[in-house]
């Protein structure tokens, strides 16, 4: 072993071991690669990891590495207190266990490497086998910065890409020999994520699945996790002070440090009807079933609703179309998430008012996603409207919806509604734009 890396290893050791919890292997290196492998064990788990010649190199004499891998070490540590440390949550509502398979390969053609990653819905235990793509400038600048930062964004890429519906899950004989690409996400996907209301849902339903669901009532799961606050865009206080309102409501019961959680009375004696509700909102309604609920939802950015969304809900509206419309469908007291969770499940339709707003935000791209979900069986359901953008724009936005027939807003208030009623009316027509 080159002796240039070795006190970056005793280093990295001592870091890793300093609270007697973990312990970490020697390094492996990797064949033809300047890298090592390393597992770091407790409580009768590991996580397997690796670092660069040039970063073990480096630790000795960089605090801001030295400070990275002790972040890195404590949240293993507690990491390490759940069933498994490689169990995760996503705002969806859809618990996964994440398989990251190293080293890290070149991409042969592209200025890029990738990472093999095995995801398990572990619901139903049906897989996405994927590859996430790190480019080039992501690796000379965020990554170089913080080498260990690699696997916190790897995992929150991968929950990002399952709650935008990217992530598509098979039986594993079904699955198919392509892996799914996804590209790495460094960093909070954008504050359109951070809400009281996704928080709060977000803590229940985690100790619900990785909590009870892996144990019993009295297993506990570690609600302050560093990776959940930057996935969902908030801070690790907020996610404690979040557990301690819980608490006080008796639908979960905090450990002494206020970082744990298992399951409170109100929380396990509603469970039955909570997790009904989720799995009528997760199969969504048959194909070619009317739910006698809404014809259409309407996804758009609230930039728009002055300009354009609010007169098209009404005009709808007074054509006898039952539209999901939030200043129609939110009442006082409802839950944000959930009631945009059954409009996308529940509607015959959804209408997208793309606009260069509807693309800076990430909360209507989570419900482009839903919508995109429900195609995935052959059903018609996006509606596109153009709002402000060309079809020279759309293509930078976003290819995958380019190529789709649609109408733009510029053509008139009363031509998009009659585009959309003959829509309605005849179900395997698409919006075209004349």
């Amino acid at each position: 072993m080159a002796s240039d890396v070795q006190p970056g290893i005793e280093q990295l050791t001592q870091i890793v071991e300093r609270n007697r919890i973990l312990k970490l292997s020697a390094p492996d290196p990797i064949r033809g690669r300047m890298a090592f492998y390393f597992v770091a064990r407790g409580y009768d788990k590991e996580w397997l990891f690796t670092l660069s010649h040039e970063a073990l190199s480096d630790l000795p004499a960089m605090r801001k590495y030295q400070q990275a891998a002790d972040r890195f070490a404590r949240g293993l540590e507690k990491r390490f207190k759940n069933k498994s440390p490689q169990l995760f949550f996503c705002a969806s509502g859809i618990p996964i266990e994440v398989q990251i398979e190293w080293p890290l390969e070149p991409f042969g053609n592209r200025a890029a490497s990738y990472l093999r990653v095995a995801v398990r819905d572990i619901r139903d235990g049906h897989v996405a086998h994927c590859y996430v793509v790190i480019t080039h400038q992501q690796s000379i600048f965020d990554l170089k910065e913080d080498p260990f930062l690699v696997q916190e964004s790897i995992i929150n890429s991968v929950r990002l890409n399952t709650d935008l519906g990217k992530v598509k899950f098979y039986e594993e004989s079904a699955h198919p020999l392509e892996l799914q690409e996804l590209k790495l996400t460094i960093g909070s996907p954008g504050a359109a994520l951070h809400g009281s209301e996704l928080i709060d849902n977000f803590i229940r339903e985690k100790v619900i699945w990785l909590a009870y669901r892996t144990g019993d009532a009295t297993s506990a799961v570690w609600i302050a996790d560093p990776w959940d606050a930057t996935y969902l865009g908030t801070s690790e206080a907020e996610l404690k002070r979040a557990g301690q309102v819980l608490d006080a409501q008796t639908e979960v019961q905090l450990d002494v440090t206020h970082e744990f959680a298992a399951m409170g009375r109100q929380l396990l004696a509603r469970l039955r009807d909570f997790e009904r509700e989720r799995e009528r909102e997760r199969l969504g309604p048959k194909r070619g079933e009317d739910t006698g609920q809404w014809d259409v939802f309407i996804s758009h950015a609230r930039e728009d609703k002055d300009s354009f969304v609010r007169q098209l809900a009404e005009a709808l509206t007074k054509r006898g179309v039952r539209v999901w419309f939030d200043e129609y469908s939110l009442k006082l007291g409802d839950s944000l998430t959930r009631s945009i969770d059954q409009g996308l499940a529940r509607c015959r339709f959804g209408i997208v008012v793309l606009s260069p707003a509807f693309f800076a935000k990430e909360w209507t791209q989570k419900e482009l996603g839903g919508l995109v979900s429900r195609e995935s069986g052959g059903e018609k359901v996006i509606l596109p409207i153009w709002h402000g953008l060309t079809a020279s724009d759309l293509r930078r936005y976003s290819p995958m919806l380019s190529d789709r027939f649609a109408i733009s807003s510029a053509e008139g208030l009363d031509r998009v509604v009659d585009k959309i009623l003959e829509a309605l009316g005849h179900q395997t027509r698409d919006l075209k734009t004349q």
